[in-house]
């Protein structure tokens, strides 16, 4: 066991297996110092915690008596370390073990006996699957006593006693074989003993509900290996909270209590905190159907202005404001709408996994500026008590059959962020007011609810930390990221459409003309300025400070690839050096072995193991790294940096020639096609029309290689004249054009959309080259939209670009 908390974890799950409703973990001190008479077990449990019991005892008819000559400094070392020592009881109501469970399973290492039976006799699925429940009597302690009482098979209680010394498993030479545990029957029922313990509220609570204690099971645990002081309980109790999900009827009331504080712990709660801003609740089913239904809770409705759903992008039924009243949305979809490439074989593994249960609550953790509540009418919290909760109950937490599986999503664990929310953060740093936003884990709180039996694919690792990752596991991350996609979508495009109607109230443009005549005025004479005049500065200062934080968030968006691109050039001359290394050195290896080889002696060898044939595949290779490398180092030029006149002619002929090599390995023809007698220049960079172009170009050559294209793989760039001298462009390709999960065509160009998807179900690109693009046709003046398939294509996209100033075309 890795730790303390999870081998109790074990323990309190074999009481669950165990049919048990209640379950007391309880911390007692044996005795508050020496006592005066031990009787024989007594003397056991001192000989654990002190180094010499003869020392202070010496033996009498029926135990041991404290010897009255002993010094009185090592009586009171004696007494506080008595005191401080603790036994660890773990006692449940279930059906107990008898002599042949504990013979033939619970001594068993590795037993597969749960895999076998997997319901037990109640019908809950078995929690455990290795039989490694002694073991966790090891972390915790010296020595452990248990005793149980079942019913044997003429329906009378028989109760069993089973101690061992683990310690008996010191020393050098000793093997398995050589300790012994002592098993006996006794005639102390389990229900006697639990009458024993102290008459705390909790304990008579657990006395007289739920099902009787003629049977169970009491686990006391001495020479603890851990010291559990008051703040180690705590911990242990808030763990347990988390054991199973919120808002159950627990079939397991677990209790936890500390002799050293009676009145402090008592029944473990699991419990949701209801404050919640977004609430996704999903039903994954295995026949590729999944149910769907979101509650929002972060905007107030009565505070929604009516203007919001007259906006075009908030025409759909989910978006207007009976669906904002009703409070919550239900709709499906399917694995096929989300992974529209997949062949039938990867949504046949995506069913495979099993039905699961998966609920997502989001949280925001502070309270936003009175700017931001102008434009976004959300609805009052207190930030204090959610940010405790998710500090000690968020995360996004997998729960089999009812109970937790460690240690994912556990605050301040290694795989708290098990789904790498926080990665796709780091990738898309937008704010939730731009559309494709993705949310922190460090606001989210979640449970995924899967089973032995219906999820087979996903199990244990046999050291009970976490779940195996095998495919299995790779495809269930992947749909869950998904689903978390479905949220973070809903809510950017209500605060996107939200800030659209706030530019819309205030146009930003008009203010900052007004301000900039203003401040020219007052530049050139102070003494004239008014107050009308400094209102009208403040709203352009409004307005251009909110501009100024879009152009940071983009500023920092793009920060990371041109420090690439820096990269690139700073390399570019030992790049150049290999480009040139690459050019021959597998012909000139060729060459050689041809001369040294007697002629005929390779005739007849099996390709892969002909020198020849490998050689020329090392050429292919390398002659598609020198691609690579000239277009490259041809992106970053410096000339291509520095504004001027581009002719559009000369401009696509380099870019074909430029990617040629490229599209002919993947049988992809290309085609630039001018109206006649047009003869476009615009002025500008041209690595913007590179980024452009190669974005579009790339984007085409993995739909054809990605999503398995079948057919003929073409792109075609048609330039023609448009409206008072612009230039049109059409680029359109032979491929399955844009994916059907994007529910409007727009919405490609929204920073970090992509429905890409890497190995572990995270996002398999970055999203942005389609945002870049727009974002060059915006600063130009231009404009681009981007169509679904059509007759004579599969993508399509119609750019307009203004021409250069005082410039014929044609």
């Amino acid at each position: 066991m890795a730790n303390a908390e999870g081998a109790i974890v074990e323990l309190v799950k074999n009481t669950y297996d165990a049919d048990a409703d209640h379950c007391v973990i309880l911390f007692r001190n044996r005795f508050p110092a020496l006592p005066e008479i031990a009787n024989p077990d007594d003397y056991v449990w001192l000989s654990l915690h002190l180094v010499d019991p003869a020392t202070f005892y010496e033996p009498v008819e029926g135990g041991y008596r404290l010897r009255s000559a002993i010094d009185e400094g090592e009586r009171a070392a004696a007494d506080a370390r008595v005191a401080q020592s603790r036994d660890l009881w773990i006692i449940d109501n279930g059906d107990g073990m008898t002599a042949d469970t504990i013979e033939k399973h619970w001594m068993v290492i590795g037993t597969n006996f749960k895999e076998e039976n997997i319901f037990s006799g109640d019908g809950r699925v078995r929690t455990g699957a290795k039989g490694i429940g002694r073991f966790a009597l090891d972390r915790l302690g010296t020595f452990c006593r248990i005793h149980s009482s079942a019913l044997d098979p003429a329906g009378d209680v028989t109760s069993l006693d089973w101690q061992v010394d683990w310690n008996a498993f010191d020393g050098a030479g000793k093997v398995l074989d050589d300790v012994q545990a002592t098993l006996s029957s006794v005639d102390q029922p389990v229900q006697a003993l639990v009458q024993t313990l102290p008459s705390w509220p909790a304990i008579e609570a657990a006395r007289t509900s739920g099902r009787s204690w003629n049977t169970g099971t009491a686990i006391c645990i001495s020479a603890l290996r851990d010291t559990w002081a008051a703040k180690d309980v705590a911990r242990l109790f808030n763990s347990l909270a988390s054991l199973v999900p919120p808002e159950e009827q627990k079939p397991l009331s677990i209790t936890v209590l500390d002799e050293q504080l009676p009145d402090f712990y008592g029944e473990v709660r699991s419990e949701t905190l209801d404050d919640f801003d977004y609430k996704l609740v999903a039903e994954v089913r295995s026949d590729g159907v999944i149910d769907i239904r979101i509650a929002r809770n972060e905007l107030s409705v009565f505070e929604l202005p009516s203007e919001l759903f007259d906006l075009p992008d908030m025409a759909e039924a989910r978006y207007q404001l009976e669906a904002f009243r009703a409070g919550e949305i239900h709709y499906e979809r399917r694995f096929t709408d989300w992974f529209p490439s997949e062949g039938d074989r990867q949504i046949a593994a995506l069913k495979a996994i099993g039905p699961f249960e998966f609920t997502l609550l989001f949280y925001k953790r502070a309270k936003l500026a009175a700017e931001d509540q102008r434009k976004y009418p959300y609805r009052s919290f207190q930030p204090g008590p959610r940010k405790k909760w998710l500090d000690e109950q968020g995360g996004i937490k997998i729960y089999r059959d009812d109970f937790l599986v460690r240690p994912y999503g556990e605050p301040n664990g290694r795989a708290y962020d098990w789904l790498s929310l926080g990665q796709r953060v780091a990738l898309n740093p937008a704010p939730a007011s731009r559309k494709g936003w993705r949310v922190s884990p460090q606001s989210l709180a979640g449970t995924v609810r899967i089973s032995r039996a219906r999820n087979p694919g996903l199990s244990d690792q046999s050291n009970r930390e976490g779940v195996i990752e095998n495919e299995s596991f790779r495809l269930f991350r992947q749909l869950i990221v998904r689903l978390v996609k479905e949220f973070e979508d809903d809510r950017s495009h209500i605060l996107s459409n939200l800030l659209e109607l706030d530019k819309r109230r205030n146009p930003g443009e008009e203010a900052k003309s007004a301000g900039a005549v203003i401040a020219r005025k007052i530049d050139e004479n102070p003494r004239t300025a008014t107050a009308e005049d400094a209102v009208t500065l403040a709203v352009a200062y409004k307005v251009q400070r909110d501009e100024i934080r879009e152009l940071k968030t983009e500023q920092g968006m793009l920060r990371s690839l041109a420090t690439l691109g820096t990269v690139l050039v700073s390399f570019s001359h030992e790049i150049g050096q290999l480009q040139t290394s690459l050019g021959g050195r597998a012909k000139t290896l060729e060459a050689i072995l041809t001369r040294l080889i007697p002629q005929g002696a390779l005739d007849g060898l099996p390709d892969a193991v002909n020198p020849i044939n490998t050689l020329n595949e090392w050429d292919a290779s390398d002659q598609k790294v020198r691609q690579w490398f000239d277009f490259a180092l041809t992106s970053v030029r410096a000339d291509k940096r520095t504004r001027k006149p581009i002719n559009m002619r000369d401009h696509l002929r380099q870019i074909e020639a430029t990617w040629r090599p490229f599209l002919a390995s993947r049988e992809v023809a290309f085609e630039v096609e001018f109206e006649s007698d047009f003869d476009p220049s615009l002025s500008g960079f041209e690595i913007d029309l590179d980024s452009i172009f190669n974005n579009l170009i790339l984007n085409s050559v993995e739909a054809f290689v990605s999503r398995r294209h079948p057919g003929h793989r073409s792109i075609r760039v048609v330039v023609s004249g448009g409206e008072n001298g612009a230039i049109d462009i059409r680029y359109t390709d032979s491929g399955p054009g844009l994916d059907p999960t994007i529910p409007a065509e727009r919405r490609i160009f929204n920073f970090g959309e992509t429905t890409k998807t890497g190995l572990n179900g995270s996002p398999g690109g970055t999203g942005i080259g389609m945002w870049i693009l727009d974002s060059i046709v915006g600063e130009y003046g231009g404009q681009a939209r981007a169509f679904r398939p059509g007759d004579g294509w599969g993508f399509r996209i119609d750019i307009t670009l203004p021409t250069a100033p005082g410039r014929t075309d044609g």
